[in-house]
């Protein structure tokens, strides 16, 4: 690093100073930055991003207005609890971390998706209305429908739900997670395993 200064004489000082062990510890901060930011933004079971980066991202579009078409999907396993209750927790986490990395294989880079919690997680498709999106989503429970877990009976297969909403410019993120949960509410009670879309 170099600093010139102008003497009153009309020479010019340069002072030299060898940051090099500065750069290298930079360096050395810079991927341990990296992974703290990537702690704090996924969850460390599913690696897809945690409750509140996927909602930061849903308030992005939202914050877009017109200018952004999109929608969202709130997916549930099903009957989740009593994978846990008959096969174990482990098994549980299993079918988690199998659904999520089968949902991330089957969605485009420029959209987002994350687990909200449990058994829960949120899809947010952009540049698509909840129309286009649902040829979509359901080539993603085909996908899901296939997964197959090591050691498990052939007859196990693993389903999903899902309440779908277009994203309005004038929405709240509640509107918008409320309108998803009333739908999934209605795929769940009418026999599971299928995408209901909110027709508000």
């Amino acid at each position: 690093m170099i600093n010139e200064t102008m003497l009153e004489s009309g020479w010019s000082l340069f002072i030299a100073s060898d940051v090099t062990a500065l750069r290298a510890s930079e360096r050395g901060l810079r991927p341990a930055r990296d992974i703290a930011l990537k702690s704090a933004q996924t969850g460390p079971l599913t690696g897809v991003s945690n409750r509140r980066q996927v909602m930061n991202q849903m308030e992005l579009v939202i914050s877009q207005g017109e200018t952004v078409s999109a929608c969202a999907c709130l997916l549930n396993i099903d009957h989740f609890k009593s994978v846990n209750d008959q096969f174990g927790h482990q098994v549980g986490d299993t079918v988690l971390t199998s659904f999520a990395r089968t949902i991330q294989r089957s969605i485009r880079v420029r959209d987002s998706f994350g687990r909200v919690g449990g058994e829960e997680f949120l899809l947010i498709l952009t540049d698509l209305t909840a129309d286009m999106a649902a040829p979509r989503i359901a080539s993603i429970l085909n996908a899901v429908r296939i997964i197959t877990l090591p050691g498990m009976p052939p007859d196990f297969r693993v389903t999903c739900s899902g309440g779908l909403t277009q994203i309005r410019p004038v929405d709240t993120l509640a509107e918008v997670f409320g309108r998803c949960d009333a739908a999934l509410y209605s795929a769940k009670h009418s026999g599971r395993d299928q995408i209901v879309a909110d027709q508000g």
